[in-house]
């Protein structure tokens, strides 16, 4: 969540055109505390720590001041690294039909197992706190905000983040598409890479009906 709300900063700022709408997918790690996955994304923010006020303001309070240390150095990286990101960009073969999007081939195929609900990391105040920030950046933009949840291929528990989720969906009047534990997609495995993520295939279909959930709110 630290890391989306950069992001929806820095296209705000930094884009000519905004957007109308914005989907937020949302999983545990958005909202628990979740050890090894809560700041893993931000180092990608590092270089931009003294040319960036929101990225600034971000890393210095979420993370602790061993991962601040380095932050220094790294601001250096995104000048050394220009030549060899020139040099990855026009000389490295890649297929740029993607636009974005990355397509997973493999189909799963182990049996659908249940998660322990003990295995469930608690609620982070912070965490929260940043998703609120994030509706209300929303709503200072005039945005329309919509929560999804994508499709996991595994029996889950009443889980509480999720509920988490659902309480500030409904106090901000926020849509809500949960299909964590859609039948559809759980009698279908090979829609999937691994539980936690649609191959291909998967992903196409779970679009087709987001884009149709979302169509009254576009």
């Amino acid at each position: 969540i630290y890391y989306h709300y950069t992001m929806l900063n820095a296209l705000l700022e930094y884009c000519m055109t905004k957007p109308k709408v914005v989907l937020l997918e949302l999983g545990e790690s958005d909202v628990n505390d979740t050890p090894g996955w809560n700041t893993e994304k931000l180092n990608i923010l590092f270089p931009y720590y003294y040319s960036d006020s929101i990225v600034r303001e971000v890393l210095s309070e979420v993370l602790d001041k061993k991962a601040l240390s380095v932050v220094a150095a790294s601001a250096l990286y995104r000048d050394n690294s220009q030549i060899l990101s020139y040099f990855s960009h026009v000389y490295v073969s890649k297929d740029e039909s993607f636009i974005g999007f990355k397509p997973l081939k493999r189909e799963w195929k182990e049996p659908i197992t249940e998660k322990d609900q003990g295995g469930e990391g608690q609620i982070d105040d912070m965490k929260v706190r940043y998703l609120e920030k994030f509706i209300q950046l929303c709503r200072k933009e005039n945005l329309t905000l919509i929560f999804t949840v994508s499709p996991y291929y595994k029996l889950l528990p009443k889980m509480q983040w999720k509920e988490k989720v659902k309480e500030i969906a409904n106090n901000h009047n926020i849509p809500l598409f949960d299909h964590e534990q859609d039948e559809y997609f759980l009698s279908h495995p090979e829609f999937f890479y691994e539980p936690f993520h649609l191959n291909e295939k998967g992903a196409e279909i779970y679009s087709r009906i987001i884009a149709e959930e979302i169509a009254e709110f576009v």
